[in-house]
């Protein structure tokens, strides 16, 4: 796992993208996403130090620059109506962004799996072991193999103890299945995402209309 603590991103609508040319010694995650994203909210309390605390985490753990112009910072204004909308039309926002860039570079770069991007918000904390290894692991299991095309989401972020929440393994020793029920959503704190469950997440989205009260990690858990 890549340990976060994990908590809400409080955001409303989209505001203005900067990009941040991130390359620094350490892990290369070139070879694992195609594109990652910071959803940050800089006028939320304390928002500013924050997402200065995520750059530099990013900056640590060495992600490399996977997309044109780096890692995109997505910032967001807050919804302080509906803070569970907040959070959910800010993933929603990047989630259509990165469908088209995902499909843009795939095509260009005939990817038959089709991208995979990395979600983080700006609450996220370094555990120190984050090492090539792991990244390989994940590389391998999400690229090649018999989940290569047969899976949405991968967690990494730390997961405490929830309700109808099962672990059980899978062919990498570094990767475990975990199967959601009601009351056992893990947060959107530090997440990998494919093409497939982009996909997923927003054809439900256009299939509901848009918001209708229920998270955006309650809806992944259910898809």
């Amino acid at each position: 796992s890549f340990p976060a603590s994990i908590s809400t991103t409080v955001t409303r609508r989209y505001n203005r993208e900067t990009n941040i040319p991130l390359n620094a010694a350490g892990v290369n995650w070139s070879n694992l996403i195609d594109a990652a994203y910071i959803i940050s909210c800089p006028n939320a309390s304390n928002g500013l130090e924050r997402l200065a605390n995520t750059k530099d985490i990013v900056s640590r753990v060495g992600l490399m620059d996977t997309s044109p112009g780096g890692v995109l910072i997505e910032e967001f204004q807050t919804d302080d109506e509906d803070r569970v909308r907040g959070c959910y039309t800010s993933h929603i926002a990047v989630l259509q962004k990165a469908k088209t860039k995902l499909e843009t570079y795939c095509q260009k770069n005939n990817n038959e799996n089709n991208g995979i991007i990395l979600v983080l918000e700006d609450n996220i904390s370094l555990s120190g072991t984050l090492r090539q290894s792991l990244l390989n692991d994940v590389e391998s299991f999400a690229t090649a193999g018999a989940y290569s095309n047969n899976w949405d989401m991968i967690h990494l972020s730390y997961t405490p103890y929830v309700p109808n929440f099962l672990i059980t393994k899978t062919p990498e020793d570094s990767i475990v299945k975990l199967s959601c029920g009601i009351g056992s959503a893990l947060g959107t704190t530090s997440y990998l995402l494919s093409y497939r469950g982009i996909m997923s997440i927003l054809n439900e989205h256009d299939r509901l209309g848009g918001y209708t009260g229920e998270s955006i990690p309650d809806m992944m858990a259910r898809l």
